[in-house]
């Protein structure tokens, strides 16, 4: 199935080898959000995978504690409306209280993803952020990401830009583009 996406002012077409639906995730369906938070920690090539204890660190939980609030906002990805997500992507508002990671200020939500790793590279996350991204109620997200981590090209394509970066991650945002 070839599903065009828009990337800036281009559109380009990915093949999903199987049908997935699309949907916003239910309140009551946050509790699968730290399952795909832990993910979506990044593991180098060749390195084990932290222990799951990780996404209980306090500048994790703030991308799932208390699900719910005014503003989260979610997109799933499934094979089928009745099967469990195969990815995730999400949003939420962040404070400076509990930053997340790659926190820019109190008005711009952070952007966590993640695909199942089996599924990974087949452009179920492209999509997956082409829908949030079309969808957000918010016109500008941010994001902190490994500079080693292949996504961060994605996010580049999908036009988040890097606005601060060190030897390992950059932080980077994305600005909805007024309508032409």
């Amino acid at each position: 199935m070839e599903t065009p996406y828009s990337v800036r002012n281009e559109v380009a077409t990915i093949r999903l080898e199987h049908t997935y639906t699309f949907k916003s995730l239910e309140v009551h369906e946050g509790s699968q959000l730290r399952d795909f938070l832990y993910l979506a920690v990044y593991v180098p090539p060749g390195c084990l995978p932290p222990d799951r204890a990780i996404i209980d660190a306090p500048l994790m939980t703030c991308y799932t504690q208390n699900w719910g609030k005014p503003d989260d906002f979610a997109m799933v990805a499934q094979t089928q409306q009745s099967q469990p997500p195969v990815g995730i992507a999400w949003i939420r508002q962040m404070t400076h209280a509990c930053p997340g990671y790659g926190f820019i200020d109190e008005m711009t939500p952070s952007l966590a993803i993640s695909v199942l790793p089996s599924l990974r590279g087949q452009g179920i996350g492209t999509k997956l952020l082409t829908e949030l991204l079309s969808q957000a109620p918010s016109d500008r997200i941010g994001l902190s990401v490994q500079n080693s981590n292949q996504a961060k090209r994605l996010y580049e394509r999908m036009g988040f830009s890097t606005i601060r970066e060190s030897v390992d991650e950059s932080i980077m945002v994305w600005t909805r583009l007024p309508p032409v």
